[in-house]
């Protein structure tokens, strides 16, 4: 009885402990496959949409907004002997172990895991309304400070067009597109730098927009209660203005702050004063003031300056939509993949600002230059960022001399995070796969 005890003891732990580690095992390594399989389906996905675009077919989006890990661990134990009768003669003595009895522990430990996820398409009203649009100043203003790269990638992927507008003659002096397959593509390289050593950014600015007249102090004392009721409202606030006979008064006013694109030139004061000069007040950032919220000014200006400006130059920088973006890297693969490969080459001052190195062995590459995207086709043997098969070819992302390629993808995966407003991703999954 002591020995069959010892022997169920033993099984009991043998089975709880191969069911703590297997359980263990199991759970860490199907997280970190999840893991994997995800960076490699967003990456893929980001790379497939280009090649689209570059043959001119609709762009397709899949996101996975659930992922549910199931397992199952099923374990068995017994004991097995052979019993030797001390007197098979007689019916105890045969049930009675005797010599050469023997008896033997069977353990058994079954496990079974993976994953159930939910694939949900993109292609609805909710996403494709802001993909189709283009962005906004505060989505730059929240990528500007990204580490992922520098100004010129950011600048270089999402600015359409910069126009140069005379406000003395009403007409455009000067249009520079975005476009790399135009022929005067290095004028757009040459004034977006430019304005990049000029301090390109953006600001937040306090637009006042009046809601009511200019009433008198007696005249708000009489209404304080409708006032203090208007006041109430996000944005509004009872602000001191002027009568049209010039006495003090109070008006209320909607503050509205807007993002917009603008110049914070940091070199001497020289080149400022000669830049001011040349635009209007409304192309500079205005500097920021102690005890004020960094990057957020008012928008007011003297008669003077209204008066200055109408002479000056004004600076029109147009975003593109994310729709663009996909559209411009595709402008690339067809240049690269051309019978005379071409690139889009990035200064190395901006490279050494992001850690990127220059690649002696990229077509066209100078010391002081580097590719902003390289991709190849149907080269099926080097390590890969990303790749994908489409229509018989396959595409893909070197993982080594890929120029800017990783800073790209970065910034496009973040832009494209920036689309998937509310309601974006369905409730319910268009695909499940199990």
């Amino acid at each position: 009885m002591i020995v069959r005890r010892c022997f169920f003891v033993l099984i009991t732990l043998v089975t709880l402990s191969g069911c703590g580690l297997t359980g263990s095992n199991s759970f860490r390594d199907m997280s970190t496959a999840y893991r994997e399989v995800l960076e490699d389906y967003s990456n893929n996905n980001i790379l497939l949409n280009i090649v689209r675009s570059s043959e001119s077919m609709p762009v397709s989006f899949l996101d996975m907004p659930n992922v549910i890990g199931s397992g199952m661990l099923q374990s068995s134990a017994m004991v097995t002997g052979t019993i030797m009768g001390s007197t098979p003669s007689t019916p105890l003595g045969f049930f009675a172990p005797g010599s050469g009895s023997s008896y033997g522990p069977t353990v058994g430990l079954a496990a079974n895991a993976g994953f159930n996820f939910t694939q949900s398409s993109l292609d609805n009203s909710s996403f494709m309304t802001a993909f189709l649009s283009r962005l906004k100043p505060e989505a730059i203003q929240s990528l500007t400070d990204n580490t992922a790269g520098p100004k010129a990638i950011l600048y270089t992927l999402t600015v359409d067009t910069i126009e140069v507008y005379d406000l003395a003659t009403n007409t455009v002096k000067e249009l520079v597109v975005n476009n790399p397959l135009l022929p005067d593509y290095p004028r757009f390289q040459e004034v977006l730098y430019s304005l990049i050593k000029h301090g390109l950014s953006t600001e937040t600015v306090i637009e006042r927009i009046p809601v009511a007249p200019v009433m008198s102090e007696q005249t708000s004392k009489d209404n304080m209660r409708a006032l203090v009721e208007a006041s109430s409202h996000p944005g509004v606030m009872l602000l001191p203005a002027k009568l049209p006979n010039g006495q003090p008064g109070y008006q209320l006013t909607r503050l509205m702050p807007t993002t917009r694109m603008c110049l914070m030139p940091q070199n001497d004061a020289t080149e400022r004063a000669a830049l001011e000069q040349k635009f209007s007040s409304g192309a500079f950032c205005a500097p920021d003031v102690p005890g004020t919220t960094p990057g957020a000014h008012q928008t007011t200006k003297t008669a003077e300056q209204v008066k200055s400006d109408s002479k000056k130059l004004a600076l029109i920088i147009k975003l593109r939509s994310t729709r663009k973006v996909f559209d411009f890297l595709g402008w690339l693969t067809l240049m690269q993949l051309g019978q005379e490969p071409k690139y889009v080459m990035l200064k190395a001052s901006s490279a050494a600002a992001s850690g990127t190195t220059t690649h002696s062995d990229q077509p066209a590459i100078t010391n002081y230059e580097f590719p902003l995207f390289v991709i190849h086709k149907n080269n099926t043997q080097e390590p890969a960022l990303a790749k994908v098969n489409y229509r018989g070819n396959t595409y893909s992302i070197p993982e080594t001399n890929s120029g800017a390629s990783r800073q790209v993808f970065v910034l496009l995966s973040q832009i494209l995070t920036l689309n998937k407003v509310p309601g974006s991703i369905p409730a319910s999954p268009a695909v499940l796969i199990k």
